[in-house]
């Protein structure tokens, strides 16, 4: 977030990771619960990852938490599926980029029955690789 105007100006991609370290870790001096929205606000293409893979189902909650810190919506949801295919150039020719959804697009899905980036919001159906699931249990 302190290089935000520099690393828009330059047209180059953050990939943002929460702080889930105590506050007063020297390391973490300059960190702030706002620097998705910062790096949006000026012109960042910004997608949000994990710490560590065992916390990956945590990564829509922290795309609500930057909400919570300013972030628009639908920036933090782009910020966890489309940015990220467009960062790492997922794209397949002429068709669409994974983490969109397109008519006659190939697509996996999670439905959910509240707010995907909050905890209210749970899993109501899943459909990957061509089945679908009501009601998935986590396994």
């Amino acid at each position: 977030h302190l290089l935000a105007a520099e690393l828009a100006a330059a047209k180059v991609p953050v990939i943002l990771s929460p702080v889930r370290s105590k506050p007063y870790d020297p390391s973490n001096r300059r960190a702030r619960d706002d620097a998705a929205a910062i790096l949006v606000k000026a012109g960042v293409k910004l997608a949000l990852a994990t710490a560590d893979t065992h916390n990956a189902r945590h990564l829509r909650w922290d795309a609500g938490f930057a909400v919570v810190h300013g972030l628009d919506w639908s920036q933090a949801l782009a910020a966890i599926t489309c940015n990220v295919a467009d960062i790492f150039d997922l794209s397949q020719g002429t068709r669409p980029a994974t983490g969109t959804v397109v008519a006659g697009g190939p697509a996996d899905l999670v439905v959910f029955d509240g707010d995907p980036l909050t905890l209210a919001g749970h899993v109501v159906l899943v459909a990957t690789g061509g089945v679908v699931e009501l009601a998935p249990r986590q396994r």
